[in-house]
């Protein structure tokens, strides 16, 4: 789902992310900081609700940050960021943060959000891409074996 991909209107068929596609999905409400003066939420919140999503996914997969990461050395940066807008959330409206795991390659992989609001309609998507880094040497790192593992049974389930 990389936001490059589609040159489809946003409202087409073929744009629109199927819910059997996201394995995963964390309930949020609108909260009125998140708005701007149109109480539409701010463009740039949007990476806050894939962050959201993001380490829910992580905990709901097993994955704890201090022991799978600090402990060996690793920690892992956002490298690539990208969002389309379809359709606006408002102050106040519950919204649902699906996740799924992208493309998984030798140091880095990609998570897929849609974020529809609960009613069904479909706000937004996006795509991350986290990239390993070794804490002291702040370079790429392969992933390692244990986590790739885990992203691929993610991706397969």
């Amino acid at each position: 789902m990389p936001c490059r991909e589609s040159e489809q209107g946003p409202y087409q068929a073929g744009n629109l992310p199927s819910v059997e596609a996201f394995p995963f999905a964390h309930r949020q409400r609108v909260r009125y900081g998140e708005t701007d003066m149109q109480q539409v939420v701010y463009y740039a919140n949007y990476l806050l609700f894939a962050e959201v999503g993001r380490v829910a996914y992580l905990r709901h997969l097993g994955v704890e940050y201090q022991r799978d990461f600090i402990e060996h050395g690793l920690d892992f940066a956002i490298g690539e960021a990208c969002v389309k807008y379809r359709a606006p959330l408002r102050f106040d409206d519950e919204f649902d943060i699906k996740v799924r795991v992208g493309e998984i390659r030798h140091s880095s992989w990609s998570f897929e959000y849609a974020i529809d609001r609960a009613d069904g309609l479909h706000c937004a998507e996006a795509t991350t891409v986290q990239v390993v880094i070794g804490r002291e040497s702040k370079r790429a790192q392969r992933l390692p074996e244990y986590f790739k593992v885990l992203l691929e049974t993610a991706k397969g389930a």
